[in-house]
């Protein structure tokens, strides 16, 4: 997968529907009482391939939070949307290039990635009309030279975000020529700038995401590229695992996290 994710949990919370619940009630119980909207995001990884997907975002919707899956598309059917559909409030989809072939060499699928995006997204249109749509792009040396306007016009999505891409620590060596600096990505945003693109470097995602591993823990990106975690969440509580990691409030809002809903 692209984002090169590694987990190392042998039961994955996500997959234990009343342990999942639980965890997902204490945290809105516990955010609700200073944000009057708490924002909840399945990603991955490839969130599509947990079965329980669907299950979790109608249980997110009844606790009341703001749902969100972000997606590579691959997975995603019409019969899916018909099902869950009204569970989600955004679905965003991964797309790094308007070139096919661009994509497979990034590990989107075997040359039908675009294509695959331009019918999810005219489906949901179709079956979910009130969901908002966000395309997320990742910039790398492969796609920093490129123009996406005329897709991205075309996709006319809510929102469209744009990540200076990240090597992590103990990403693979082949993923390390991806690689790019500030000024190549400012480039890209620069040449996309009429389209408003909400755009991260890395430092801006670092310490900016409050994020859940699939262990049920508190995690963040450090200075160094490297995850460092909590303790359970389920088991010291929600405000003791938050003291154990690094959440940058301020630069949540100067990265633009606290978007209308």
């Amino acid at each position: 997968m692209f984002c090169f994710s590694k987990y190392s949990a042998s039961i994955e919370l996500c997959r234990d529907l009343p342990s999942a619940t639980r965890l997902l009630e204490e945290i809105y119980s516990y955010f609700s009482r200073s944000f009057e909207n708490i924002k909840l995001t399945f990603t991955g990884g490839e969130p599509f391939l947990i079965p329980e997907l669907g299950e979790l975002l109608k249980i997110s919707k009844e606790i009341g939070y703001v749902t969100s899956v972000i997606t590579n598309a691959s997975l995603v059917t019409r019969k899916w949307l018909e099902k869950y559909g009204d569970y989600i409030d955004w679905f965003g989809v991964s797309l790094d290039s308007a070139k096919e072939e661009v994509e497979k060499m990034l590990g989107r699928g075997y040359g039908q990635h675009v294509r695959k995006v331009y019918e999810v997204v005219r489906i949901l249109r179709e079956i979910v009309s009130r969901v908002k749509i966000k395309i997320n792009t990742v910039v790398t040396k492969l796609n920093y030279t490129e123009d996406m306007s005329h897709i991205i016009i075309k996709l006319s999505p809510h929102r469209w975000k744009v990540f200076q891409v990240v090597i992590m620590k103990d990403a693979p060596e082949e993923a390390k020529f991806l690689a790019i600096t500030e000024e190549e990505f400012m480039e890209f945003v620069r040449r996309h700038k009429f389209l408003n693109p909400v755009a991260e470097t890395c430092d801006d995602s670092r310490e900016s995401y409050l994020m859940i591993d699939p262990m049920g823990r508190f995690y963040y990106r450090d200075k160094n590229a490297t995850h460092r975690f909590s303790d359970l969440i389920l088991s010291v509580g929600v405000k003791k695992a938050l003291s154990q990691v690094k959440f940058n409030y301020e630069k949540f809002l100067r990265r633009g996290g606290a978007y209308i809903l």
